[in-house]
Protein backbone atom coordinates (compact mmCIF):
# COMPACT_ATOMS: atom_id res chain seq x y z
CA UNK A 1 0.00 0.00 0.00
CA UNK A 2 1.39 3.29 -1.17
CA UNK A 3 1.92 6.52 1.26
CA UNK A 4 -0.78 7.94 0.03
CA UNK A 5 -3.40 5.37 0.48
CA UNK A 6 -1.96 4.95 3.85
CA UNK A 7 -2.96 8.35 4.45
CA UNK A 8 -6.62 7.98 3.37
CA UNK A 9 -7.28 4.70 5.32
CA UNK A 10 -6.71 7.22 7.99
CA UNK A 11 -8.71 10.11 6.70
CA UNK A 12 -11.78 8.02 6.20
CA UNK A 13 -11.46 7.14 9.64
CA UNK A 14 -11.67 9.95 10.82
CA UNK A 15 -14.97 10.59 8.93
CA UNK A 16 -18.07 10.20 10.84
CA UNK A 17 -19.47 7.85 7.72
CA UNK A 18 -17.02 5.36 9.01
CA UNK A 19 -20.05 4.50 11.97
CA UNK A 20 -22.28 4.23 9.29
CA UNK A 21 -20.10 2.39 7.11
CA UNK A 22 -18.98 0.02 9.53
CA UNK A 23 -23.32 -0.42 10.78
CA UNK A 24 -24.75 -1.08 7.24
CA UNK A 25 -21.97 -3.75 6.55
CA UNK A 26 -23.01 -5.69 9.86
CA UNK A 27 -26.93 -5.58 9.43
CA UNK A 28 -26.48 -6.24 5.68
CA UNK A 29 -24.77 -9.38 6.57
CA UNK A 30 -27.54 -9.92 9.63
CA UNK A 31 -30.32 -9.81 7.17
CA UNK A 32 -29.01 -11.98 4.86
CA UNK A 33 -28.49 -14.53 8.11
CA UNK A 34 -31.97 -13.55 9.05
CA UNK A 35 -33.54 -14.53 5.41
CA UNK A 36 -31.87 -18.13 5.42
CA UNK A 37 -32.63 -19.08 8.87
CA UNK A 38 -35.37 -21.43 10.08
CA UNK A 39 -36.59 -18.53 12.77
CA UNK A 40 -37.64 -16.08 9.49
CA UNK A 41 -40.31 -18.52 9.15
CA UNK A 42 -42.36 -17.62 12.01
CA UNK A 43 -41.07 -13.94 11.18
CA UNK A 44 -42.09 -14.19 7.48
CA UNK A 45 -45.66 -15.35 8.54
CA UNK A 46 -46.46 -12.79 10.94
CA UNK A 47 -45.09 -9.89 8.27
CA UNK A 48 -46.61 -12.32 5.73
CA UNK A 49 -50.36 -11.14 7.35
CA UNK A 50 -49.71 -8.01 7.65
CA UNK A 51 -48.79 -7.31 4.72
CA UNK A 52 -51.94 -8.93 3.15
CA UNK A 53 -53.94 -5.83 4.92
CA UNK A 54 -51.12 -3.14 4.17
CA UNK A 55 -50.58 -4.43 0.50
CA UNK A 56 -53.22 -1.84 -1.30
CA UNK A 57 -51.35 1.04 0.13
CA UNK A 58 -47.73 -0.04 -0.69
CA UNK A 59 -46.02 -1.37 -3.90
CA UNK A 60 -43.26 -3.38 -2.68
CA UNK A 61 -42.56 -6.83 -1.58
CA UNK A 62 -42.41 -7.91 2.08
CA UNK A 63 -38.74 -8.53 1.42
CA UNK A 64 -37.92 -5.43 0.39
CA UNK A 65 -39.92 -3.85 3.32
CA UNK A 66 -37.78 -5.69 6.16
CA UNK A 67 -34.67 -4.48 5.02
CA UNK A 68 -36.24 -1.19 4.40
CA UNK A 69 -37.44 -1.31 8.26
CA UNK A 70 -34.10 -3.02 9.29
CA UNK A 71 -31.89 -0.29 7.64
CA UNK A 72 -34.44 2.50 8.95
CA UNK A 73 -33.57 1.58 12.34
CA UNK A 74 -29.65 1.04 11.70
CA UNK A 75 -29.40 4.30 10.41
CA UNK A 76 -31.06 5.87 13.73
CA UNK A 77 -29.05 3.73 15.73
CA UNK A 78 -25.53 4.82 13.92
CA UNK A 79 -26.83 8.68 14.25
CA UNK A 80 -26.86 8.24 17.87
CA UNK A 81 -24.10 6.66 18.56
CA UNK A 82 -22.17 9.17 16.65
CA UNK A 83 -24.17 12.23 18.60
CA UNK A 84 -22.86 10.17 22.01
CA UNK A 85 -19.26 9.41 21.38
CA UNK A 86 -18.19 11.88 18.81
CA UNK A 87 -15.74 11.32 15.25
CA UNK A 88 -13.35 9.11 15.38
CA UNK A 89 -9.53 9.75 14.24
CA UNK A 90 -6.12 8.04 14.38
CA UNK A 91 -3.80 9.42 16.82
CA UNK A 92 -0.40 8.41 18.26
CA UNK A 93 -1.43 7.05 21.85
CA UNK A 94 1.81 4.74 22.50
CA UNK A 95 5.43 5.49 22.21
CA UNK A 96 7.28 2.46 23.67
CA UNK A 97 11.31 3.40 24.45
CA UNK A 98 12.86 0.13 23.61
CA UNK A 99 16.02 1.26 25.63
CA UNK A 100 19.43 -0.50 24.28
CA UNK A 101 18.78 -3.04 20.93
CA UNK A 102 16.40 -5.25 21.95
CA UNK A 103 15.74 -7.04 18.06
CA UNK A 104 18.52 -7.84 15.45
CA UNK A 105 17.26 -5.85 12.26
CA UNK A 106 17.90 -7.28 8.65
CA UNK A 107 17.54 -4.03 7.04
CA UNK A 108 19.24 -0.97 8.65
CA UNK A 109 18.25 2.53 6.73
CA UNK A 110 21.01 5.30 7.72
CA UNK A 111 21.52 8.90 7.39
CA UNK A 112 24.62 10.37 6.38
CA UNK A 113 26.53 13.25 5.56
CA UNK A 114 29.72 14.43 4.39
CA UNK A 115 32.84 13.94 6.90
CA UNK A 116 34.10 17.15 6.89
CA UNK A 117 32.55 20.56 5.30
CA UNK A 118 36.23 21.62 4.71
CA UNK A 119 36.78 18.53 2.60
CA UNK A 120 40.57 18.64 4.36
CA UNK A 121 39.46 15.42 6.55
CA UNK A 122 39.32 12.20 5.34
CA UNK A 123 38.62 8.33 6.48
CA UNK A 124 39.99 6.51 3.12
CA UNK A 125 41.87 3.17 2.51
CA UNK A 126 45.52 3.17 2.11
CA UNK A 127 47.29 0.16 1.46
CA UNK A 128 44.91 -2.03 2.43
CA UNK A 129 44.15 -0.12 5.99
CA UNK A 130 41.65 2.05 6.44
CA UNK A 131 42.69 5.37 8.60
CA UNK A 132 41.53 8.56 9.26
CA UNK A 133 43.58 11.72 7.95
CA UNK A 134 43.76 15.39 8.51
CA UNK A 135 44.87 16.11 4.89
CA UNK A 136 44.64 14.04 1.63
CA UNK A 137 48.26 14.09 0.98
CA UNK A 138 49.54 12.99 4.52
CA UNK A 139 51.55 10.26 4.69
CA UNK A 140 50.63 9.12 8.14
CA UNK A 141 46.91 8.59 9.22
CA UNK A 142 46.02 9.80 12.87
CA UNK A 143 43.77 6.86 13.80
CA UNK A 144 44.45 3.44 11.97
CA UNK A 145 41.37 1.88 12.34
CA UNK A 146 41.51 -2.06 12.79
CA UNK A 147 38.31 -3.44 11.06
CA UNK A 148 36.51 -4.22 14.12
CA UNK A 149 33.04 -1.99 15.36
CA UNK A 150 33.40 -1.58 18.94
CA UNK A 151 37.33 -1.23 18.93
CA UNK A 152 37.37 1.16 16.32
CA UNK A 153 34.61 3.61 18.28
CA UNK A 154 36.56 2.91 21.44
CA UNK A 155 39.71 4.26 18.90
CA UNK A 156 37.41 7.60 17.88
CA UNK A 157 36.75 8.05 21.56
CA UNK A 158 40.19 8.09 22.92
CA UNK A 159 41.94 10.40 19.92
CA UNK A 160 39.28 12.97 20.66
CA UNK A 161 39.93 12.67 24.46
CA UNK A 162 43.45 14.82 23.62
CA UNK A 163 42.38 16.56 20.08
CA UNK A 164 39.39 18.67 19.19
CA UNK A 165 36.43 18.25 16.96
CA UNK A 166 34.75 14.67 16.37
CA UNK A 167 34.25 12.45 13.57
CA UNK A 168 30.38 12.28 12.98
CA UNK A 169 30.86 9.02 10.83
CA UNK A 170 31.36 7.61 14.34
CA UNK A 171 27.82 7.60 14.85
CA UNK A 172 27.16 5.15 11.87
CA UNK A 173 28.97 2.72 13.46
CA UNK A 174 27.49 2.86 16.65
CA UNK A 175 24.02 2.56 15.01
CA UNK A 176 25.64 -1.15 13.62
CA UNK A 177 27.68 -2.11 16.80
CA UNK A 178 25.88 -5.39 17.89
CA UNK A 179 23.05 -4.78 14.98
CA UNK A 180 24.87 -6.98 12.92
CA UNK A 181 23.89 -10.65 13.67
CA UNK A 182 21.13 -10.82 11.26
CA UNK A 183 21.95 -7.83 9.14
CA UNK A 184 21.82 -8.02 5.56
CA UNK A 185 21.27 -4.84 4.15
CA UNK A 186 22.30 -1.09 5.22
CA UNK A 187 21.03 1.06 3.10
CA UNK A 188 22.16 4.97 3.30
CA UNK A 189 20.40 8.13 2.27
CA UNK A 190 23.16 10.83 1.79
CA UNK A 191 23.42 14.43 1.40
CA UNK A 192 24.10 16.23 -2.49
CA UNK A 193 27.02 17.28 -0.86
CA UNK A 194 28.36 13.89 -0.35
CA UNK A 195 28.12 13.50 -4.35
CA UNK A 196 30.86 16.00 -4.84
CA UNK A 197 33.99 14.95 -5.84
CA UNK A 198 37.28 15.70 -3.83
CA UNK A 199 40.56 13.88 -3.60
CA UNK A 200 39.74 12.06 -6.62
CA UNK A 201 36.71 10.38 -4.88
CA UNK A 202 33.21 10.84 -3.26
CA UNK A 203 32.35 10.66 0.56
CA UNK A 204 29.23 8.28 -0.26
CA UNK A 205 32.13 5.98 -1.76
CA UNK A 206 34.35 6.34 0.91
CA UNK A 207 31.87 5.93 3.59
CA UNK A 208 30.15 2.88 1.75
CA UNK A 209 33.57 0.75 1.21
CA UNK A 210 34.81 1.51 5.21
CA UNK A 211 31.63 0.30 6.32
CA UNK A 212 32.25 -2.83 4.28
CA UNK A 213 35.31 -3.41 5.83
CA UNK A 214 33.30 -4.49 8.81
CA UNK A 215 32.36 -7.42 6.83
CA UNK A 216 34.97 -9.21 8.57
CA UNK A 217 33.87 -8.62 12.25
CA UNK A 218 30.06 -9.84 11.84
CA UNK A 219 28.25 -13.07 11.80
CA UNK A 220 26.78 -12.32 8.16
CA UNK A 221 27.73 -10.78 5.14
CA UNK A 222 25.63 -7.31 4.62
CA UNK A 223 25.71 -5.38 1.69
CA UNK A 224 26.14 -1.57 1.33
CA UNK A 225 24.04 0.74 -0.59
CA UNK A 226 23.28 4.49 -1.53
CA UNK A 227 19.81 5.28 -2.12
CA UNK A 228 19.62 6.32 -5.60
CA UNK A 229 18.76 9.73 -5.55
CA UNK A 230 20.82 11.99 -3.14
CA UNK A 231 18.34 14.52 -1.25
CA UNK A 232 18.92 18.06 -0.20
CA UNK A 233 20.12 18.28 3.35
CA UNK A 234 17.50 21.23 4.51
CA UNK A 235 14.07 19.60 2.97
CA UNK A 236 11.82 17.59 5.07
CA UNK A 237 9.67 16.52 2.23
CA UNK A 238 12.92 14.95 0.43
CA UNK A 239 14.25 12.80 3.00
CA UNK A 240 10.65 11.45 3.66
CA UNK A 241 9.99 10.54 0.08
CA UNK A 242 13.30 8.98 0.58
CA UNK A 243 13.32 7.07 3.26
CA UNK A 244 9.16 5.91 3.06
CA UNK A 245 10.42 4.89 -0.71
CA UNK A 246 12.93 3.02 0.76
CA UNK A 247 10.60 1.08 3.22
CA UNK A 248 8.13 0.42 0.54
CA UNK A 249 10.35 -1.51 -1.62
CA UNK A 250 12.04 -3.52 1.31
CA UNK A 251 8.90 -4.46 3.11
CA UNK A 252 8.00 -6.47 -0.55
CA UNK A 253 11.05 -8.57 0.76
CA UNK A 254 10.99 -8.40 4.78
CA UNK A 255 8.94 -7.85 7.82
CA UNK A 256 8.58 -3.84 8.37
CA UNK A 257 9.78 -5.25 12.13
CA UNK A 258 12.90 -5.93 10.51
CA UNK A 259 13.70 -2.72 9.76
CA UNK A 260 14.97 -0.06 11.98
CA UNK A 261 15.93 3.44 10.58
CA UNK A 262 18.40 5.70 12.37
CA UNK A 263 17.58 9.17 12.65
CA UNK A 264 20.89 9.84 13.58
CA UNK A 265 23.91 11.61 11.45
CA UNK A 266 21.74 14.27 9.55
CA UNK A 267 20.56 17.70 10.42
CA UNK A 268 17.21 18.70 12.00
CA UNK A 269 15.33 18.03 8.43
CA UNK A 270 16.46 14.29 8.04
CA UNK A 271 15.85 13.73 11.85
CA UNK A 272 12.30 15.14 11.55
CA UNK A 273 11.52 13.24 8.36
CA UNK A 274 12.78 9.88 9.48
CA UNK A 275 10.52 10.24 12.55
CA UNK A 276 7.41 10.80 10.72
CA UNK A 277 8.15 7.94 8.22
CA UNK A 278 8.62 5.72 10.82
CA UNK A 279 5.05 7.03 12.44
CA UNK A 280 3.13 5.97 9.45
CA UNK A 281 5.28 2.67 8.73
CA UNK A 282 5.67 0.02 11.21
CA UNK A 283 9.52 0.04 11.41
CA UNK A 284 11.49 0.93 13.91
CA UNK A 285 13.24 4.16 15.28
CA UNK A 286 16.78 4.33 16.32
CA UNK A 287 18.77 7.26 17.48
CA UNK A 288 22.65 7.59 19.27
CA UNK A 289 22.85 10.65 21.66
CA UNK A 290 26.03 12.56 22.27
CA UNK A 291 26.98 10.06 24.74
CA UNK A 292 27.19 7.26 22.19
CA UNK A 293 23.94 5.16 23.90
CA UNK A 294 21.45 3.52 21.37
CA UNK A 295 17.70 3.64 22.02
CA UNK A 296 15.03 2.06 19.55
CA UNK A 297 11.60 3.59 19.46
CA UNK A 298 8.33 1.70 18.63
CA UNK A 299 5.48 3.91 17.44
CA UNK A 300 1.78 2.84 17.80
CA UNK A 301 -1.30 4.03 16.21
CA UNK A 302 -4.63 3.50 18.74
CA UNK A 303 -8.13 5.11 17.69
CA UNK A 304 -9.32 8.00 20.01
CA UNK A 305 -12.92 9.38 20.47
CA UNK A 306 -13.45 12.90 20.51
CA UNK A 307 -16.52 14.46 22.31
CA UNK A 308 -19.00 15.95 20.45
CA UNK A 309 -19.94 19.32 20.74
Amino acid sequence: MSQGSRLQVLKSINSKSYYLTLFFSIVFALCIAALASPLSDFLHYWIHILWQWAQPFISISSEELIYTGVLLVGIYVAYKKIEQHGSVFMRLRHLEELGQKTRQPKVIIMICSPLDSSNMKLIMQRNGQFGYYLKYNDKESQINFKGELEQDINLIDEYFKTEKGYINWQQTLRGLNGQTDNLEKIILVHSQEMEIKTHGGRDIDRLKAWLESYNQDTKTQFNVKAHDTPVNKDSIKEYYRAFDKIIQTESQNYDERDIVLNITGGQIPASVAGSLATLHNNVIMQYINNAGHCNTYEMTLKEQHTPST
